[in-house]
């Protein structure tokens, strides 16, 4: 069995020092393995960065 849980933040207007990201999400997954009755426990974490517009290749 698996369980998802996300939660995203608006971080605009926090000062905090990233001054390009706009977003922040905790992604936690836990699993439990039905044979043996384990459980585990995955935190993932995501920024998300204000677009800027298209890259362009460096010479």
């Amino acid at each position: 069995m698996e369980t998802r849980a996300v939660r995203v933040l608006d971080v605009t207007g926090l000062g905090l020092y990233l001054p390009h990201i706009v977003q922040a999400a905790r992604i936690l997954r836990y699993r439990v393995d039905n044979a043996s009755g384990r459980c585990t426990r995955e935190i993932a974490a995501g920024l998300r960065v204000v677009d800027r517009g298209p890259a362009t290749p460096r010479p």
